[in-house]
């Protein structure tokens, strides 16, 4: 396989296909010796790790990941993370590296990029590493969840805890359906109050702009829809008057041309 060609596979594509692989088991990844903070120099850092959920059958795997040969040509290293798991396998693309080229004890698996899986091409033998306390102690602080409600201890609590859980929702659905009907009931009640409102104040607007138009006719002020507080004046005005409004014009024309004809006479004298 070409360099080239090794390109085409990265770190994250295989360490991906590894989560699918190990899913019945408890998978991390970048797993560390120990604290950051304290065992520096001989740290080391597992690509992955697979914690198998058996009290049976206990083991723990540790994976290193190469997608290049001179990764692997280069790095020894790998060889010291033995101790720390039961079984200790090699991942990379599929034919990069031989059985030949690694030992006996180690496995092996080729990924397979076309159809994202692995082929075994050699078991690792099961010896009696364990991870350290420190190794431990990092899994727990930095790859552990706390637990989260439901608080279950078996299968019986769960399933009584699933069942009054729903009937509780049952209950809650009943009392939410019943607040939501009768909201919606005095909501519609609401909406006809309005339309009935909105009804009679058209059929008021439509009576005022009759008046309106009565009164302006009769030369009064005519009142727009935004000022009605003189109406009710105007019409109480117009009603109580004696005779038309128009003859106190007259009157005053007529008393304006006698004095006029007062003032003539005094002026031919």
């Amino acid at each position: 396989m070409t360099e080239q060609s090794e390109k085409k596979v990265t770190s994250y594509d295989i360490k991906t296909a590894l989560s699918i692989y190990c899913y019945k088991d408890f998978f991390m990844t970048e797993v560390k010796s120990g604290s950051t903070w304290f065992d520096q120099k001989d740290m080391k850092i597992l690509d992955g790790m697979a914690i198998v959920k058996s009290w049976v059958h206990p083991c723990i795997k540790g994976f290193e990941v190469k997608v290049s040969r001179s990764d692997f040509l280069g790095d020894p290293k790998w060889y010291t993370y033995f101790p720390l798991v039961n079984e200790f396998y090699m991942v990379c693309p599929e034919k990069m590296i031989e059985r030949s080229e690694i030992p006996t004890t180690c496995g092996l698996l080729w990924y397979r990029p076309k159809s994202k899986t692995f082929l075994m091409k050699q078991k690792a033998t099961y010896g009696g590493g364990q991870p350290t306390a420190d190794m431990l102690m990092y899994i727990i602080m930095n790859k552990l969840d706390a637990d989260r409600i439901p608080f279950l201890s078996n299968k019986a609590e769960e399933i009584r805890e699933y069942l009054r859980c729903k009937e509780d929702k049952k209950h809650i659905g009943y009392i939410l359906a019943t607040t939501m009907a009768k909201r919606v009931s005095d909501l519609e009640e609401k909406l006809h109050d309005y339309e009935s409102l909105e009804s009679d104040a058209k059929r008021v607007r439509s009576v005022l702009d009759a008046i309106d138009k009565v009164l302006k006719k009769h030369g009064t002020t005519y009142w727009s829809s935004w000022n009605d507080s003189g109406r009710a004046e105007e019409i109480d005005e117009l009603l109580t008057r004696e005779y038309p409004k128009e003859l106190d014009a007259v009157a005053r024309g007529l008393h304006e041309a006698l004095a006029a004809v007062e003032e003539l006479r005094k002026v031919s004298k």
